[in-house]
């Protein structure tokens, strides 16, 4: 398995390197390839290949996908917990939305 950018979908077998015209940074930020999908962290968008679209709960309006999986994704801002990572208000949060990992 590689990597692949959360921001824009770029697949590269080294996970370093690259400029990405969606990410803040505007650099590639790698997670590892998923098997079993990506999902907004944001906003809980499922996607195969975890490429594209727009996000109304990102400041950055792109979503930003991490690996899906079968256990809960908890906002690392304040710790609440959800199965589906679906969007919610996060006081601690400083876009005001939970940020699941």
């Amino acid at each position: 398995m590689g990597y692949i950018c959360s921001y824009c979908g770029y697949k590269s077998s080294s996970g370093s390197g690259g400029s990405c015209n969606h990410s803040p940074s505007k650099t590639h930020i790698y997670i590892n390839e998923s098997s079993s999908g990506y999902i907004c962290c944001f906003c809980g968008y499922k996607t195969s290949s975890g490429t594209g679209g727009s996000c109304t709960k990102n400041p950055s309006k792109k979503h930003q996908y991490i690996a899906q999986h079968s256990g809960q994704y908890s906002c690392k801002y304040c710790g609440y917990k959800s199965s589906s990572a679906s969007s919610g208000s996060c006081t601690k949060s400083p876009h005001k939305n939970h940020e699941y990992i």
